[in-house]
């Protein structure tokens, strides 16, 4: 319940008490006397349960209606019975058969169903019922929705947090002044009553809720739920983000596209999916504000032509903007922007950044500055992949955000991708079977350090991938928490339990379908984006107020052509001073990860420049563990022709005769054992 009375306020005496419900009782809305089988008023329940509250009956005072029913029948003495089964007024009207059975005399409770028609406001009880058209009010809606806080406002109207008098349940409630609106703005009821419609139609666990509406003298207005914490946007900037937030943060990307893809099976074209317009409530994410939605279930399609009524220029697509022909796809790119966003936070960077890159974009080169700065921003996460699952997102990104509508997948192409992905990226309210629960092995949390099941699995059924031309996948790593002063530090956010990496062992399920030809998710990240990060003749601009990078350096390009196999790229950074050895934030050279991806080319060529076999990254993998991980044999092979060390030990102390051993790369152990 709000917040009531003041230090002022003083207790009745039991005699004022009955007076002033005796007086408030005998008068009508307009203060004459009502007459003996009229209906009371709505004006007097408040009035009522004021003097129940100054009278210190707070629970009486949530259930004015059923308080004045039993003080009609002289049974006030049963008020408590209905309290205890956690009844309030919208419970109203009663049959004899869910009458509360405190009351046990027929005589009694034959009165109260006599009587109960007279406190009864159809219309008001009626709003909280989706089932019921709308409601039309004499008197104001606060007599029946009481404000507590104001949540939003915008150009048309605002959004409060409210509390209902008849059943004490707290709403989300949208108004729009009708004054205002129907005498200058018809297009902000047009956008209502759209989303009114919108609204009724849908029900799916992560759009908010329709609960009813109504109209008052003054407003036009909408009652949804939940009442949310805050909207994305507020939750992304959460400084310093909680780290126990970050698996929820995952399982959001799965449950916004299951909602857009609800959405689009029922043609509803969002038309400004935003972080605004995304709701957090608890653990639970919400897409919100269906004003300029399109129900385009009376048409053939959902495209539509010319300039928007309203967008918004950071997250609306290419098209939209151009206001050229544009469909569900636009709904697409828009979501694609936030899942930047989302995996901005998760992979421990600050919004900022992208407004940082964003800043520095010439908008006459590139009009469209938001779409360039998230390219830009693509290809330095890419450049700098993190040690989990985290760098998943970044191909469905890639695909989401495509300048073409068509080459963009569809919202069901997008959540199977979610759906088959190796990371947590879903909730188990949205996965399909075992898929979407939450594991408590995923990266952030305590856990083994050798790969999952999954990654098992596949490793044991495919030895020596290598030789059938198979590249190594993004890299995904398995943790388990250290302790003591040695413990290396956590990629997450700064946080405070240590975590070691462990290198994958085999390659995503995604990849698994596209074939043998498939290169590395980096690799297809920038070919999708259409830009040109990987060419080592452009400049290489720094976007940054802290003086890191956020487009490719040559080092940077240096290490990407070497994850690609580029060999003409990897020259070319070699002559622009790139250092063979430099290593990246886990200390690993452009050699481990050539070696980790098996590709000899580009050992070969490192090898020739100076790059040393020996070195360790900060778990004390060496590129001769990566690769036997791997089951690369000839990598191997070349490895220890230069002088890497047979036994030397990585993480948790095994050999690179232990590693292949451990993920059945039989060829490539004995290989091992020949030379040591």
């Amino acid at each position: 319940m709000p917040p009531i009375g003041t230090s002022s306020q003083q207790t009745l005496l039991l005699d004022d008490f009955e007076t002033a419900i005796d007086e408030i009782l005998s008068q009508s809305g307009s203060g004459e006397t009502r007459p003996e089988l009229c209906p009371y008023p709505d004006s007097i329940f408040p009035r009522i349960s004021r003097q129940l509250e100054l009278a210190n009956k707070a629970t009486w005072s949530l259930r004015p209606r059923t308080y004045t029913v039993l003080r009609l029948i002289n049974r006030l003495d049963a008020l408590n019975g209905f309290i205890a089964e956690g009844l309030f007024d919208i419970s109203l009207p009663y049959t004899g058969q869910t009458l509360p059975t405190v009351l046990k005399n027929p005589s009694a409770r034959a009165k109260f169903l006599e009587h109960q028609h007279l406190v009864l406001s159809p219309q008001a009880a009626s709003v909280e019922s989706n089932e019921h058209p709308h409601r039309h009010f004499s008197d104001d809606g606060n007599m029946h929705f009481v404000p507590i806080k104001k949540l939003g406002s915008g150009a048309y109207g605002q959004v409060d947090h409210v509390w209902s008098r008849l059943s004490a349940n707290e709403y989300a409630r949208k108004r729009i002044s009708r004054g205002r609106t129907f005498q200058r703005d018809k297009k902000a009821i047009q956008d209502f009553e759209k989303e009114l419609r919108t609204l009724k139609k849908l029900s799916h666990r992560h759009l908010v809720s329709y609960v009813g509406s109504y109209t008052d003298p003054k407003y036009v207005a909408i009652l949804m739920a939940p009442v949310a914490d805050m909207n994305l946007m507020e939750y992304l900037k959460i400084d310093p983000f909680p780290i126990d937030q970050l698996a929820t943060l995952r399982h959001y990307f799965g449950c916004l596209a299951s909602a857009l893809v609800y959405l689009h099976a029922n043609k509803i074209r969002h038309k400004d999916i935003k972080p605004h317009n995304i709701l957090v409530h608890l653990d639970n994410i919400l897409i919100s504000d269906f004003g300029t939605s399109l129900d385009w279930s009376d048409r053939s399609c959902s495209a539509s032509q010319g300039k928007p009524a309203t967008f918004s220029p950071k997250y609306c697509a290419p098209e939209v903007r151009e206001h050229m022909i544009r469909g569900s796809s636009a709904d697409i790119y828009s979501l694609g922007y936030v899942f930047l966003e989302m995996l901005t936070v998760l992979r421990g960077q600050s919004l900022e950044k992208i407004n940082d890159i964003q800043s520095t974009v010439n908008p006459e080169d590139y009009p469209n500055t938001a779409q360039r700065a998230g390219e830009l921003w693509i290809a330095s996460l890419s450049s700098k992949l993190s040690c989990t699952y985290d760098d998943e997102p970044l191909e469905w990104i890639a695909d989401m955000l495509r300048v073409e509508p068509k080459e963009r997948p569809s919202a069901q192409e997008l959540l199977n991708q979610i759906q088959l992905s190796i990371g947590n990226f879903i909730g188990s309210c949205c996965a399909d079977g075992s898929e979407g629960s939450v594991d408590s092995s995923y990266a952030g949390s305590v856990c083994s350090m050798m790969p999952t099941p999954k990654q098992r699995e596949y490793a044991m059924s495919n030895p020596d991938t290598s030789k059938n031309g198979i590249t190594a996948p993004t890299e995904f790593h398995s943790y388990e928490a250290l302790s003591g002063p040695e413990s290396p530090s956590s990629p997450s956010n700064g946080d405070t339990v240590a975590l070691r990496e462990v290198p994958p062992s085999h390659r995503t399920q995604a990849q698994d379908r596209q074939g043998d030809n498939s290169t590395n998710s980096q690799t297809s990240v920038l070919q999708k984006l259409g830009n040109s990060a990987t060419n080592p003749n452009l400049p290489s601009k720094e976007f940054s107020t802290d003086n890191i990078a956020f487009a490719l350096t040559a080092q940077e390009r240096f290490v990407m052509a070497v994850k690609t196999d580029d060999v003409p790229t990897m020259r070319r950074c070699l002559e622009q001073g790139a250092d063979v050895n430099f290593p990246d934030s886990e200390g690993r050279t452009a050699l481990f990860h050539a070696a980790f991806e098996g590709s000899c080319p580009a050992i070969a060529i490192l090898l020739s420049e100076g790059a040393d076999a020996t070195l360790k990254a900060n778990d004390g993998w060496t590129a001769l563990h990566g690769a036997a991980f791997q089951g690369h044999k000839e990598a191997v092979m070349l490895l220890l022709h230069s002088g890497a060390d047979v036994n030397q030990r990585g993480c948790y102390e095994p050999t690179a005769f232990m590693y292949a051993i451990e993920n059945g790369h039989i060829a490539t152990a004995q290989v091992l054992l020949d030379n040591g």
